[in-house]
Parts: C-alpha cells; sequence; structure tokens
C-alpha cells in the first residue's frame, strides 16, 4: 500500500505546522526571558519580597537622682515612648451608600468639625487604596473606633481593613520639651 501524493501534502503540512508553532513558541520564550526579563523580574519580586516598617522604640531616660541622699528611690524618666496610631482608609472598600455614614461616626468619635471634617471627607472620596485620615491617636480613641467600626463593617459586608491603624511611637518629655535639646545632644 502507497501513500497517495494527498496523504504526503497532509503529512508535509503537519509537520510544518508542528514545525512553525514550535518556533512561535522558541520566539515568545526569547522575548519574555530575554527581551523582557528585567520587567518580568521586578514584577517577580513586587509579588515575592515585602518590606514591612516596624515602628521602633528610641529607649527610655532615667535621672541619676537616686544615687543621692535625699531625692526619691524609684528612677524618673526624663524621657518615654509613647504609642500613638495613624487612621488609614481605603476609600475603594468602602461602598459610596456608606461613606457619609462613615465620615459622620469618625466626625462623632473624635470630634472633628471645620476644615478637618473637610479634609476627611476629602481623602474618603479619593480614588486610592490608602488614604492618611488622622494622626498620632491615643489608645483610647483608637480603642473607641474599633468598638464601633468592628461590628459596623461586618453588619454592611464592608472588609474590616478598610479602615486600619498603623502603629506608631511618639516622644514624651514629662518634664519639659525643652529638655529634649540637652538629652539627644
Amino acid at each position: 500500500m502507497t501513500p497517495s501524493t494527498y496523504d504526503r501534502k497532509l503529512l508535509v503540512f503537519v509537520a510544518l505546522s508542528l514545525f512553525f508553532l514550535f518556533a512561535l513558541l522558541l520566539v515568545q520564550f526569547y522575548k519574555i526571558q530575554i527581551v523582557e526579563g528585567d520587567k518580568w523580574r521586578r514584577a517577580a519580586d513586587r509579588q515575592h519580597h515585602l518590606t514591612v516598617v516596624e515602628p521602633y522604640c528610641r529607649g527610655v531616660f532615667y535621672s541619676n537622682t537616686s544615687v543621692k541622699k535625699g531625692h526619691p528611690e524609684k528612677e524618673q524618666p526624663l524621657v518615654i515612648d509613647v504609642p500613638r496610631f495613624h487612621l488609614y482608609a481605603d476609600p475603594v472598600a468602602i461602598p459610596e451608600k456608606y461613606r457619609a455614614e462613615v465620615i459622620q461616626n469618625i466626625q462623632r468619635i473624635f470630634h472633628l468639625n471645620g476644615p478637618d471634617l473637610g479634609k476627611l471627607t476629602k481623602q474618603l472620596q479619593k480614588k486610592s487604596r490608602s488614604r492618611k485620615l488622622i494622626l498620632w491617636l491615643s489608645r483610647d480613641l483608637h480603642d473607641a473606633l474599633q468598638k464601633w467600626w468592628q461590628p459596623y463593617a461586618k453588619s454592611h459586608k464592608i472588609p474590616r481593613n478598610a479602615l486600619f491603624f498603623v502603629h506608631d511611637y511618639k516622644r514624651s518629655y514629662p518634664f519639659g520639651k525643652l529638655l529634649g535639646q540637652i538629652l539627644h545632644t
């Protein structure tokens, strides 16, 4: 049984088609790995490597008066780090219909008015994944907002991290800020 001319042409066509597809695949590999290699390497690094900046506690200075006679036995801190929080929002994650209510509750908890309320409203209207709202909040204000936000977000099916805090430390000088110039010199 001899193959016909049609079968030979079909065999040649299939072989050339496979060769062409293989060549096309090689060209794509060359393009991705050699020509655009740096671009894809940077994209992979962004996906696999995460840099997290942790807040640091700088340390406490104590007075040396406990060594002398007639002074209190307990050491007096001259400078301390007080934990504080920065409130951030993800405006894209908060649906438009709930934004006014969220702004109203934040205003009620933090007693905002005038320009501060305008800034807050402006920040929550932007199309962004991370907006600074309020800086240097105390633990009490942090807890008050969390007490309201967690049940509210759960009941309205809003992601709980649509409002989030960044932990930081603020230097405090119990005997006045002018002492900081002397201590840190």
